[in-house]
């Protein structure tokens, strides 16, 4: 798919040569390195790698969700598109209480935000879907 934005590809370099696409006019491949897995690494060896990871880059390895900053996603819409708000679904007496500890949890750690419908009109919305995963927590889908 091309497009006249400057946007974020979505095939990278390895991509395109593996599905064989043409590279834009003008480009050119100097140097390809193709890198192998080695299985000549140690257990011990790769704790001591795993380590050394998690020392250098705490932030990647914390318990939370991270956040990607300087970074504003873009929605690309045709203008024609009329907004559209639909109901929310029934959830079932039983989720509910874990529904709305899980809602809850998603807006402490910043992933949702809470809109206020009598000072914000909202034009576009989509109705949650719940299902329980197998290790009894639930999975909330939009």
């Amino acid at each position: 798919y091309v497009t006249e934005q400057d946007d974020v590809p979505l095939f990278g370099l390895d991509w395109c040569l593996a599905f064989k696409l043409p590279l834009p006019p003008g480009a050119k491949i100097c140097h390809l390195k193709q890198m192998s897995v080695s299985n000549n690494i140690e257990e011990g060896e790769t704790n001591s790698i795993i380590d050394q990871l998690q020392k250098e880059f705490p932030l990647l390895f914390e318990d939370r969700l991270g956040a990607i900053k300087g970074h504003q996603a873009r929605i690309h819409i045709k203008s024609d598109v009329i907004p559209k708000a639909f109901r929310p679904r029934n959830i079932p007496l039983a989720l509910q209480d874990q529904v709305a500890a899980e809602l809850n949890r998603l807006v402490v750690e910043g992933v949702l935000e809470p809109v206020d419908t009598t000072v914000t009109p909202i034009s576009w919305a989509s109705p949650i879907v719940v299902a329980l995963k197998s290790n009894g927590k639930l999975r909330i889908c939009a």
